[in-house]
């Protein structure tokens, strides 16, 4: 039987995942915690392994299940993940394909090539910021003046993540700005539609990697 590993954590990788198992292609879905697993539900052709993974651990998942394809269907900005990924396929010979958003623009948004880009424009700036990036890089942001009162984090709902938070981000109350990563996902397509309500400034950062030949648009 045909088999498919899926590393997932995105609605893309969630909804490719469903696809297989209701075409009733074996597939193995990867996410990186329990939370993530929340949005899939095992079936006789779809099971769920939430753990992260390094490429060592992977080139043994791939040499134990053996499959014929893997997809790469993580966040674009996981970076560190995706070359895991490639590189433990080239190591165990299986095909590799990256799944890839496309990328969406809105002309009010200020675009910026990293999180230190997006620190340096908000130190001369004023106004409270809605953090929509994620929670590991946020301590960069307690460089700018006012961060307790200007910083608001949007993050996964899980202990160790709030736990962090708790004393850098106090209050959740008005928001002036938005920051975000380009991805193309229903969420950046949200907060656009919001912001063309309310006049809301965006920033966004920019994917540093570039397609290629084995990559597909989602």
């Amino acid at each position: 039987m045909y088999k498919a590993i899926v590393f997932a954590g995105t609605t893309e990788g969630y909804e490719i995942s469903r696809f297989l198992s209701e075409n009733k292609v074996s597939v193995l879905a990867c996410v990186a915690t329990e939370y993530g697993s929340r949005s899939l539900e095992e079936n006789e052709f779809l099971s769920i392994r939430a753990e992260r993974l390094d490429k060592e651990q992977m080139q043994e998942l791939f040499a134990a299940e053996r499959p014929e394809l893997v997809l790469d269907a993580t966040h674009p900005y996981a970076a560190e993940v995706t070359v895991n990924i490639r590189e433990a396929c080239e190591n165990t010979a299986v095909s590799y394909v990256r799944v890839l958003r496309e990328g969406g623009v809105h002309k009010d948004a200020v675009y910026v090539e990293n999180t230190e880009a997006a620190v340096d424009y908000l130190k001369h700036v004023s106004g409270n910021v809605l953090l929509t990036t994620g929670s590991k890089e946020l301590s960069a942001y307690t460089e700018i003046p006012g961060y307790q009162e200007r910083m608001f984090a949007r993050v996964l709902s899980i202990q160790n993540v709030i736990d962090t938070l708790v004393t850098r981000c106090p209050s959740l109350f008005k928001m002036l700005s938005i920051i975000s990563r380009i991805a193309g996902s229903s969420s950046t397509a949200s907060i656009f539609a919001i912001v063309s309500l309310d006049s809301i400034p965006i920033f966004c950062f920019l994917p540093s990697g570039l397609p290629t030949k084995n990559s597909i648009p989602y």
